[in-house]
């Protein structure tokens, strides 16, 4: 989940601990944003993932520039597995925050 829905994780435990339920292992994840600092959001026609698939670029390759722009991943790094990103975030000392996305470079 995006870090935008911290603020209600709390209430949202109350409500599975109301229904007798377990609560799932919530973690949130900083958000990717445009030049305003607003979230990337479909509805404001923000750049998407199927626009970077459409460019060419490879699944891994988007997967390091979502990195990069999060701060999480050195501006070498051109791209990533799927199991490189899990890795990465079980990493319990991450420091990170939003971000823009950088520009794509060849």
């Amino acid at each position: 989940r995006g870090e935008d829905l911290l603020g209600s994780t709390a209430r949202q435990i109350l409500l599975y601990r109301a229904l007798k339920t377990t609560p799932p292992a919530f973690g949130h994840h900083p958000l990717l944003v445009d030049d305003a600092g607003r979230k990337l959001s479909k509805r404001d026609a923000a750049i998407s993932l199927e626009k970077y698939r459409a460019d060419g670029h490879s699944p891994g390759e988007i997967i390091a520039l979502a990195g990069r722009g999060l701060g999480l991943v050195e501006p070498h790094i051109r791209s990533m597995s799927a199991q490189d990103w899990i890795d990465l975030l079980a990493n319990s000392t991450l420091g990170w925050s939003s971000g823009q996305v950088p520009e794509v470079q060849s």
